[in-house]
């Protein structure tokens, strides 16, 4: 009788589908820091800049069980800055979670609406908003 190698018996099989499952569930949990940690990564200096405005782009979501939602995709927020005595205005798109939107409506409740600008000093123009 042949002996069974242990990928080809069904608990390999049933191990792989949950891995397979686990780790789908599990992208988004990694996805939106790493990419974050990428995209900020290039800028290597950081300023104090001011908030202008920011926009919440919304969508209706009509669910079976809550009934019709308004889900926040993302933001668009508007800042200035300055580098060197020269003034940058720039806009930038950042993700629909709830923590971003409260961080947003905290720093443009606050007197003086600085927050904290990341951007690259060989080119003062490329920046990002770090909240």
């Amino acid at each position: 009788m042949k002996k069974v190698r242990f990928y080809q018996t069904w608990q390999f099989n049933m191990w792989v589908i949950i891995t397979l499952i686990v780790l789908s569930f599990s992208a988004p949990v990694f996805y939106h820091p790493l990419m974050k940690y990428i995209k900020h990564s290039k800028f290597d200096a950081s300023i104090q800049g001011t908030l202008i405005n920011y926009e919440a782009k919304q969508t209706l979501y009509q669910g079976y069980e809550k009934g019709t939602q308004i889900i926040t995709r993302h933001y668009i927020v508007y800042y200035r800055y300055e580098v060197d005595g020269k003034h940058y205005q720039a806009k930038e798109l950042l993700s629909g979670q709830s923590a971003v939107g409260f961080a947003l409506k905290y720093i443009s409740n606050s007197p003086n609406k600085t927050i904290k600008v990341k951007y690259q000093q060989n080119d003062p123009a490329q920046s990002v908003v770090d909240l």
